[in-house]
């Protein structure tokens, strides 16, 4: 995707993406809140809704493919009590 606008600026890694998807992050390791490691494939668009969509690809166990909105991709999460990236880039 061509750097779309997005409603939502986010910090991912200490890098500022403001308001775009950036493809520098296509191939990039993330890690989970839970723990399990992904590497980003790309983005899409939702059928339905144009939304944008963060393709996704589990790095354990059979290697599944995964679509979720990209602002909850790059949402936050609250977990006892603690606010927290739902995923963040793998060091």
């Amino acid at each position: 995707m061509n750097n779309e606008t997005a409603d939502f600026s986010r910090s991912v890694g200490g890098d500022v993406y403001a308001g775009k998807y950036d493809a520098t992050l296509i191939g990039r390791e993330f890690v989970h809140f839970k723990g399990g490691h992904y590497r980003l494939i790309g983005f899409a668009k939702m059928s339905e809704t144009e939304e944008t969509a963060v393709v996704y690809q589990t790095l354990y166990g059979e290697r599944g493919m995964w679509v979720r909105p990209a602002e909850m991709f790059f949402g936050d999460v609250v977990r006892g009590g603690i606010v927290q990236q739902r995923f963040r880039l793998a060091e």
